[in-house]
């Protein structure tokens, strides 16, 4: 584990208690149960005795009453420690899009009766809301509950259901009022119970990967749900119950990858110091401390927008939009680091018992699942449509357009890294004030891609004023550039899409991209502090397996 300086003392805590034990009862099986495909029960009940199956659950109930911010951290510190993101989303289907659907929405009656029981983890649950024929259009769902005197009867199946195959409660999203077909209203959500007799589960899927955990799809065959199984009120389930729920796990799923990305990362350090070549480290070539850069300044940015994310979710503050940006860049620039790191372990990051290619094919679902990456492109430029959207939208990140404290921080000499995110506000303002124009796929998506780009700039030229003992300014301010560089170098066709919407700020904003020049010298002092500052533990795990 790298050290993680975005946490406060309490937040320290809770991440090194699950680290802790990620690295001794979640890890020493991963491999295994990745290679056969199995999902350990026992594995489940340790991980519900430190209370992580009732995370979210309130204490009232046997859970944790955990923040969305201490959520996230136990996401996070659950596959630090073990590179597991199968066991992860396990974990994640059932906290958060499978018990809070209950816990945010369902009554004292439903409460009692199912939360003790979710939160101690006798009973797993899930959701149910992709069917075999509506995936990212997922209102035109053709599961259908004709509403009878005391029940409900349930016809139809879901697909790609995580917990599907192990699963014993299961929040499903059915159509209940009729002539509502293609529309998010007239759909309820219903509490289903495994034993409900026209209930099935099919066999788990075989899968590229996340394969700790169990997906299977569900069939409900004149199934008979009680009407006291209705959660919330009836034909509200996705306007009221789904929005909300894809909320939470836009914020709290992604930092699983996060969570895997420190992993790789400290085996990358590790591996790249101990392996030589041409009678040197290949820590000490410049490709690989690039690479290794890369991966370092993107996690910290990653951490930032996904701590502040659940700092505003605990706040009550919407954060739709946000969570769809940040998504993007966690899911998009995770991958590119879970291949990097392959990468650098080379041949060897081709095989499976050093512990860089599970994240990699697992790495795959987030860009997929939950929305993918183009559902959060087209959900992003829906909601900021304007530049007063623009604001609420970054003020739910706790971001700040104030330019002056670039002068603080760098004095007379304004860099052409700062110069390129000056650049990239008037970018962003001038496309924001042309709707009409940005109808198009191609310029809504592109217009996405701007807004993640300047809100992960913004947050970490924001955090170059907050300095401490073990990051300093100095250091922040090298991994603010290489940051730029880096995400630029991903995003930079959506630069080019939109230069025709504005095309003096968008050559601006490519001279200043330009002008960052070489970082091989940057990248160096950044290998420098990553392996004489930041801690790496450990744990009597080696890098070669």
């Amino acid at each position: 584990m790298l050290a993680n300086y975005y946490l406060d003392a309490d937040g320290h805590e809770v991440y090194s208690n699950i680290y802790d034990f990620s690295v001794q009862r979640v890890y020493p099986t991963a491999q295994e149960r990745d290679l056969n495909h199995r999902w350990d029960r026992d594995l489940w009940k340790e991980l519900s005795s430190i209370g992580l199956a009732g995370l979210l659950i309130p204490e009232k109930y046997g859970g944790q009453g955990s923040s969305c911010l201490d959520s996230a951290y136990a996401f996070e510190a659950l596959a630090s420690g073990s590179g597991d993101i199968g066991i992860g989303i396990s974990l994640g289907a059932h906290s958060v899009i499978g018990n809070l659907p209950i816990v945010l929405f369902g009554s004292e009656k439903q409460k009692q009766k199912y939360l003790p029981k979710l939160a101690s983890g006798e009973f797993i649950s899930g959701w149910g809301l992709t069917e075999p024929n509506s995936g990212s259009d997922a209102a035109s769902l053709r599961t259908r509950a004709v509403m009878e005197e005391d029940s409900f009867l349930v016809d139809g199946s879901k697909m790609f259901i995580t917990n599907g195959p192990i699963g014993d409660i299961f929040t499903v999203l059915a159509r209940t009022k009729k002539g509502s077909e293609r529309s998010p209203v007239g759909i309820s959500a219903l509490i289903v119970e495994k034993g409900f007799k026209g209930f099935s589960a099919g066999k788990p899927l075989i899968k590229l990967g996340i394969c700790t955990s169990q997906t299977s799809e569900i069939v409900f065959e004149n199934m008979r749900v009680p009407k006291e199984n209705l959660l919330g009120p009836l034909h509200s389930g996705f306007t009221r119950v789904g929005h909300s729920i894809l909320e939470w796990e836009r914020i709290l799923l992604p930092a699983i990858t996060v969570g895997a990305i420190d992993f790789v990362l400290d085996r990358s350090i590790r591996y790249s110091r101990e392996r030589k070549q041409f009678g040197r480290s290949i820590i000490e070539y410049p490709a690989i401390q690039k690479k290794i850069a890369m991966m370092w300044v993107c996690l910290q940015a990653m951490r930032r927008t996904t701590y502040s994310l659940a700092r505003s979710k605990d706040r009550g503050i919407n954060v739709l939009a946000g969570s769809s940006l940040t998504k993007i860049l966690i899911t998009e620039m995770g991958e590119s680091i879970f291949r990097e790191a392959i990468q650098v372990f080379g041949g060897y990051g081709f095989i499976k018992e050093y512990d860089v290619e599970r994240p990699y094919r697992d790495s795959k679902l987030g860009s997929i699942g939950a929305g993918s990456s183009e559902v959060m492109r087209m959900i992003a430029s829906s909601l900021v449509k304007d530049y007063s959207q623009l604001k609420l939208c970054f003020d739910s990140l706790e971001i700040s357009n104030d330019s002056t404290e670039a002068k603080r921080l760098y004095g007379e000499e304004i860099t052409s890294e700062v110069r390129l995110l000056y650049s990239l506000k008037d970018f962003l303002e001038s496309v924001v004030s042309k709707p009409t124009e940005r109808k198009e796929q191609n310029l809504a998506f592109a217009y996405a891609e701007l807004l993640t780009v300047y809100m992960s700039l913004v947050h970490s030229f924001a955090d170059c004023s907050q300095s401490s003992r073990e990051y300093s300014v100095r250091d922040k301010k090298r991994d603010y550039l290489l940051f730029t560089s880096y995400l630029m170098d991903h995003y930079i066709d959506s630069i080019r899409t939109l230069y025709s919407l504005d095309r003096e700020n968008g050559a601006r904003v490519m001279e200043f991209y330009i002008a960052l020049g070489d970082l091989t010298h940057q990248a160096s002092d950044c290998l420098r502090f990553l392996t004489e500052t930041v801690a790496v533990a450990h744990k009597g795990v080696s890098a070669f397996g």
